[in-house]
């Protein structure tokens, strides 16, 4: 099997389609190997089981392959540096040893996609153990070609670089490691130079090997007839450029359908790219606003916070300075001593003088009774003496005590000044809070009802024994009591009678003290600024915070103005772009139809294009059928020599020719 390959894409399929068949080899053998999409065929192979090998030079392009996961994946990658100013430049590789595709190109993304290549897919046994040779001499850094040993499909490859199509004599575009970028009509230039190939330089391959061949069978291989032999390749091929007028009518209708093809495809073009700009457009306007209505609602938030700050922290602490301020211009004015009020003091001074006689009388009496009564009828009953009950209130109490004598009168004393103490404590306290005058007024009632509770009962136990009651006292019988609740109401009505009395009259004349009311205020003044300063720290915190609520307020604005003008912009920039875009397309279109323009005055001029490419492929046709005539006829050793020759003679010859057609 054996078939030639010549269009880039069909190469690309070609390799992706075999590579894809392997089950058990695959050995890759190529100078450039930048085709990521070809690396993945091998990798997964690799992972499938086959055993993959890559050799390829060691170039700064094949570094920008990365093939870490190949080798982790376990294919063998093999790097061959340059010796001197040679270098590995062979382009093959074989798959399961059945079939091998060789030729002009790489596996690099230049080669599909600029180059113009060919390459040959053959099942030939005899060519894949050569081409499996060349790989294992390479792989083993051992070059044939330093042994004087120069391989016989090594030779064919050579001189079957077949249908490269070249506008120049240089065959290794691949050197080239950046494609040199081609202006719309350059581009377009190269498809009609392709199509007036295809059109008026196509030959019978088959034709033109059978004629080398034949050639070479009659001049038994001679490499010196070959030049007068390419004479007349190349007389045939000069005829071929003279065009019937119905095959120029035909090229330039084919030439104008291709315009319109190219013309279509740029108007499409332009009209994308001008809807893809006014799209952007769109969608940045929309973003703008999106953002514009985001940063509205911010400013609104900051708004509605400064001016709940403003209107109830702020105001609410300066009206609390303001009062405080007040007041203590109040208690600052000076002290000025007030009248005595007689109307009220004099009723206060002689209720509070009566009530204190009375409480004198009414606690003595309670006193001698709690302490002497129960004695002195027990002392009397023992005499056999009457029983004199006692009451309540005993207006001998005082002189009774005096007459005891001794520590009496003291004990006296004590009982009534302890009730009266209690009654105007609170006033000789500096500092009065509500459990103290709970504390005080519980005082009063425990010593009060305690009294109540004892002189009940020592006169229930005197009325015992004078025979008045038959009951014994027990606890209980305070409750009913009458006596109880005499002692207890009318002690404790006068200490209340006498407490309000002398409040009133300590009231009155602590208000013409000058200096108790001055040191009072200064006091007060002092927690009042106290409370003041505490209150501005406030104020500055919440002012503070105002202060960058304005900032940020101020920040968003700015914001807003920018992208505002940017909005605004935007319809200029859409109308620029798409300006530049229609002039650019307008500019490809002028050079589209001067392109046509200038081939179909070639065509109806018979000025068409030489084409380099064309007369190499016939005449590297017509070589591949003169060495299939050698290796026919004669032993391998001698054919390749004498394809060798035939080889050299064949280039000096092409060589003069193209140089003359420059010329």
């Amino acid at each position: 099997m054996r078939q030639d390959v010549i269009n880039n894409v069909e190469i690309f399929q070609t390799l992706k389609d075999e590579l894809n068949k392997a089950s058990e080899e695959i050995v890759v053998v190529t100078a450039w190997f930048t085709d990521a999409e070809l690396l993945d065929i091998l990798c997964l192979k690799q992972e499938e089981g086959v055993s993959v090998n890559v050799v390829i030079a060691d170039n700064e392009e094949n570094e920008k392959t990365d093939f870490q996961k190949f080798e982790e994946l376990g294919g063998k990658l093999s790097l061959i540096k340059k010796k001197g100013r040679g270098m590995m430049h062979q382009k093959f590789c074989i798959i399961d040893n059945k079939i091998a595709i060789h030729g002009s190109y790489n596996w690099s993304v230049n080669a599909r996609t600029n180059n113009q290549e060919s390459v040959i897919v053959t099942s030939h046994s005899k060519t894949i153990k050569e081409l499996k040779q060349i790989y294992l001499n390479i792989n083993n850094m051992e070059v044939e070609q330093s042994k004087g040993k120069i391989s016989l499909l090594n030779k064919i490859q050579n001189s079957l670089s077949l249908n490269k199509k070249e506008t120049v004599v240089v065959e290794e575009k691949e050197d080239i490691k950046e494609p040199i970028e081609l202006s719309i009509g350059q581009e377009f230039e190269q498809i009609l130079d392709g199509l007036v190939e295809s059109e008026f330089f196509q030959f019978n391959k088959e034709t033109i090997i059978k004629e080398g061949f034949n050639k070479a069978k009659l001049v038994n291989g001679d490499h010196q007839t070959l030049p007068n032999t390419l004479d007349t390749l190349y007389a045939d091929f000069v005829n071929s450029l003279d065009i019937a007028q119905e095959k120029k009518e035909l090229l330039k209708v084919k030439i104008e359908e291709l315009k319109k093809t190219k013309l279509n495809k740029l108007n499409l073009e332009r009209d994308q790219k001008v809807h893809l700009e006014e799209s952007e457009i769109k969608a940045k306007e929309a973003t703008i606003d999106q953002e514009l209505n985001t940063n509205e609602l911010t400013i609104s938030h900051h708004e509605i916070e400064k001016e709940k700050i403003q209107n109830s922290e702020i105001a609410t602490l300066k009206s609390k300075n303001a009062a405080i301020d007040d007041k203590i211009a109040t208690l600052q004015v000076e002290f000025v001593k007030t009248k005595l009020r007689w109307h009220e003091l004099v009723p206060a001074g002689l209720v509070a003088l009566t009530m204190l006689v009375y409480l004198v009388v009414f606690y003595s009496s309670a006193a001698y009774i709690l302490i002497y009564s129960t004695i002195d009828a027990k002392l009397a009953q023992m005499n056999g003496m009457p029983v004199v009950p006692t009451e309540v209130f005993d207006a001998e109490a005082i002189s009774k005590a005096m007459d005891k004598g001794g520590t009496a009168p003291y004990f006296m004393f004590l009982f009534v000044i302890i009730p009266i103490g209690l009654a105007i404590g609170k006033m000789f306290l500096k500092k009065v809070t509500i459990g103290t005058k709970i504390g005080i007024w519980t005082l009063i009632v425990m010593v009060d009802g305690l009294l109540a509770y004892v002189v009940a009962k020592s006169i229930h136990e005197i009325d015992y024994m004078a025979g008045k009651v038959e009951e014994v006292w027990q606890p209980l019988n305070v409750f009913a009591n009458e006596n109880f609740f005499l002692v207890f109401i009318m002690g404790a009505l006068g200490l209340v009678i006498f407490k309000f009395a002398y409040e009133k009259i300590h009231r009155s004349l602590e208000e013409r003290n000058g200096d108790l009311t001055r040191a009072k205020n200064q006091v007060i003044i002092a927690q009042q600024k106290e409370k003041a300063i505490k209150n501005e720290q406030e104020l500055k915190k919440y002012e503070t915070k105002v202060a960058d609520i304005d900032m940020m307020i101020v920040s968003v604005k700015a914001q807003n103005n920018s992208l505002n003008q940017e909005k605004n912009q935007l319809p200029y920039i859409l109308e620029q772009k798409k300006q530049f875009i229609i002039r650019s397309y307008e500019l490809k279109i002028s050079e589209i139809e001067d392109v046509v323009s200038i081939y179909q005055t070639k065509i109806d001029n018979n000025k068409l294009k030489f084409s380099v490419s064309a007369l190499k492929d016939r005449v590297n046709t017509f070589i591949e059928g003169w060495v299939n005539y050698l290796h026919h006829t004669y032993s391998i050793h001698k054919a390749v020599q004498m394809s060798s020759e035939a080889s050299v003679t064949k280039d000096k010859w092409f060589g003069t020719k193209v140089q003359l057609e420059n010329k």
